[in-house]
């Protein structure tokens, strides 16, 4: 029993030297990473020293954070206009066709600008219907302006609608991510609780 006891004692004490040595090792490797932050690895210059893995996740970084930029972009110009009434109703021949407004979504977009809210002449655009057309469904359409400030000059002078009795109906919208959205319904609702 005695020797059973020694025998014992002696692999726990190699365990633990096993454990102080590992340990030791990996306190150094983490003294020796401080100096070195996630910007020093994927940072400009040096490359051919960085691990092939290392220099694919900073260009994905970087790639996302570029199409993230655009999408914000694009979307800062655009608006959704709800409840304008479908142009044609002849079949369209491509899915493009689907999309693509008649001349009388045109049409209204120009009146709507120029007798409506005031334009002396009306901006650039393109229009487009968003989802597939079905029966008894209104399509919104989305609107792309090639400024970002006639966008803003139209969202300014969205309070002359309310007086047209024939536009009562039509609604009027930015053009968000989940994102943009929760932070506006956050400020919003923050300003009317002040």
């Amino acid at each position: 029993m005695n020797m059973e006891m020694n025998n014992i004692k002696l692999k726990m004490e190699e365990i633990q030297e096993k454990i102080n040595t590992n340990f030791d090792s990996l306190k150094q490797s983490l003294d020796s990473s401080k100096a070195t932050s996630w910007a020093d690895i994927v940072g400009e210059g040096e490359n051919e020293k960085k691990p092939d893995f290392v220099q694919k996740i900073a260009k994905q970084i970087t790639d996302t954070q570029k199409k993230l930029t655009i999408s914000r972009d694009d979307r800062e110009k655009n608006i959704i206009i709800f409840n304008v009434p479908e142009g044609s109703s002849e079949t369209p021949t491509t899915p493009e066709d689907n999309s693509k407004p008649s001349s009388k979504e045109n049409e209204f977009f120009n009146s709507l600008c120029s007798e409506n809210l005031g334009y002396d002449e009306v901006p650039e655009v393109e229009l487009v219907r968003l989802g597939a057309k079905r029966e008894k469904h209104i399509r919104p359409i989305k609107v792309s302006f090639r400024q970002s400030w006639d966008k803003r000059k139209l969202l300014s002078n969205l309070y002359k609608l309310k007086l047209d009795e024939k536009l009562k109906n039509i609604r009027i919208a930015h053009v968000m991510s989940e994102d943009d959205r929760a932070e506006n319904k956050k400020n919003s609702s923050h300003k009317l609780t002040r």
